[in-house]
């Protein structure tokens, strides 16, 4: 993995990278990742990072898929809604969001798990106009606040709703 930032720096016109289940992936060699400004997916699924560099946030321009489920990441910085092209954000219900889900207008897929506020987070969920899947993990008391604003997304074609994590 040493390699990886020189490897990186030579490939500005990389779409696609997936890191999925690099054990010996660390947060700091993310940081170079901000050079890849064409990537469109970044899969960090069962990987060990626990930091996502907010900086970086702000030169994927282009990216539409952030996956990190699996990851020992416990937030996702606010600059993540600089990622206006975001479509898919598949999160574990340990990971918290530092930003209103509802900046994120042209998200599509939302995989994430539980939550501290499902009143405060239902409210943002309705800006998602755009949303078509959904798979969330609750408790039963926070079914009554999650089912006005599910039944205001117009374009939802799946929703998994678990009353355990999200897989």
């Amino acid at each position: 993995m040493s390699m990886m930032p020189s490897f990186l720096s030579k490939s500005h016109v990389l779409r696609v990278l997936s890191l999925e289940y690099c054990g010996q992936l660390v947060g700091h060699q993310l940081k170079c990742l901000g050079k890849l400004h064409q990537l469109r997916y970044l899969g960090l699924r069962g990987t060990p990072v626990a930091e996502l560099p907010s900086e970086i946030m702000e030169d994927l321009v282009h990216l539409q898929t952030l996956d990190v489920k699996g990851t020992e990441l416990a937030i996702i910085p606010s600059t993540v809604t600089k990622l206006r092209k975001l479509i898919r954000l598949c999160l574990d219900s340990s990971t918290i969001m530092l930003f209103e889900v509802g900046k994120l207008t042209f998200l599509q897929e939302l995989q994430m798990g539980y939550t501290s506020s499902w009143s405060d987070f239902a409210t943002k969920l309705g800006k998602l106009t755009e949303l078509r899947k959904l798979k969330v993990s609750f408790t039963e008391e926070d079914l009554q606040s999650l089912a006005e604003p599910v039944s205001c997304l117009q374009n939802l074609q799946d929703l998994h709703m678990d009353l355990g994590d999200v897989d």
